[in-house]
C-alpha cells in the first residue's frame, strides 16, 4: 500500500478543514506537499496535471501527447496516448519514481507490460 491517497487527503484537509478539525495523518514524518505539487510534471515549467472526470485519474500533456495517470492504493498506472521520444519517456519515468518515493517515503519500481 502507498501513502499517495493519505497525502492528498491531508492536503485537502489543511486547505478546507474547520478550526479544531482533527487531522487523520498517521505517519511520523510530515506530508511532502511540494512533492505532491510536482507529481506528474517533468519540471516546474510543465503544466499542472488536471483531475479527470473519473476518481483518481489525472491528465497532463508532454510534448503534445496526453499522459494519463491512474492512482490506486497499490500502484500508479501511466499511459501515454502516443509515443514519446525515448529520452523524454526515461525522464518522465525517473521524475515520477523520484517524486513517488518522496511522497511514500519508500522505494518504487516500474513494471513493464
Amino acid at each position: 500500500m502507498n501513502r499517495l491517497r493519505d497525502v492528498r487527503q491531508e492536503f485537502w484537509h489543511r486547505a478546507h478543514a474547520w478550526p479544531g478539525a482533527e487531522s487523520y495523518w498517521k505517519f511520523d514524518d510530515a506530508p511532502d506537499f511540494d512533492a505532491l505539487t510536482a507529481l506528474y510534471r517533468l519540471d516546474e515549467e510543465s503544466p499542472m496535471p488536471r483531475e479527470g472526470p473519473e476518481y483518481n485519474i489525472f491528465h497532463t500533456v508532454i510534448d503534445g501527447l496526453t499522459v494519463r495517470f491512474t492512482e490506486d492504493r497499490f500502484h500508479v498506472q501511466a499511459v501515454v496516448e502516443g509515443r514519446l521520444r525515448e529520452d523524454r519517456l526515461q525522464a518522465l519515468q525517473r521524475t515520477l519514481l523520484t517524486t513517488l518515493e518522496r511522497l511514500d517515503a519508500s522505494r518504487w519500481e516500474i513494471e513493464g507490460l
